[in-house]
């Protein structure tokens, strides 16, 4: 198996545990994935960026919420965590202007799951208003396309994002 199938393997394994744990223990289903339904499982950004997560379903509640699930299956603290993660924070706010500016509030909720930690000294602020500000600001202003950056959306993201670190025994 070349190293890129060797990655895809592990991505696709890491989606399903990911799918099998929160169906299991919570009130979220995930009937998508990006391996079988690339369509579903994109969305584009303020930039026209399209971003692909590995997991969408839905939070069931009073009225359902859609959730689009970003997943990280590292067995160790290598990869690049800790730089992809201020991406997604980007993207998930760029993802919810651009439904703001077509006209639209999907509700969207945002998760990062992750098998390994990172930036722990951080972790309870991890999805807060003002680390989203940063990655926009420093790390991806691209993601903003000339837009201003929202302190009322900012809130509204802060709130539908989550990092989630899971332990699953053998």
């Amino acid at each position: 198996m070349s190293p890129a199938e060797t990655v895809q393997k592990q991505g696709m394994d890491g989606a399903y545990l990911v799918k099998r744990w929160l169906e299991s223990t919570t009130w979220v289903e995930l009937p998508f994935d990006v391996y079988n339904n690339a369509p579903v499982c994109t969305l584009t950004r303020l930039d026209g960026k399209r971003k692909r997560y590995d997991l969408f379903g839905s939070i069931h509640r009073e009225s359902p919420t859609p959730l689009y699930v970003e997943v990280k299956d590292y067995n160790s603290a290598g990869g690049k965590q800790g730089t992809e993660y201020w991406e997604f924070l980007a993207n998930a706010y760029t993802i919810t202007a651009q439904d703001r500016r077509n006209g639209e509030d999907a509700r969207r909720e945002f998760a990062w799951i992750t098998s390994h930690p990172f930036s722990s000294t951080d972790w309870a602020k991890l999805t807060s208003a003002k680390r989203i500000k940063t990655a926009l600001e420093e790390h991806h202003p691209e993601a903003l396309d000339g837009q201003q950056v929202d302190a009322d959306l900012l809130g509204l993201v802060a709130k539908g994002c989550s990092v989630t670190g899971r332990v699953v025994g053998g």
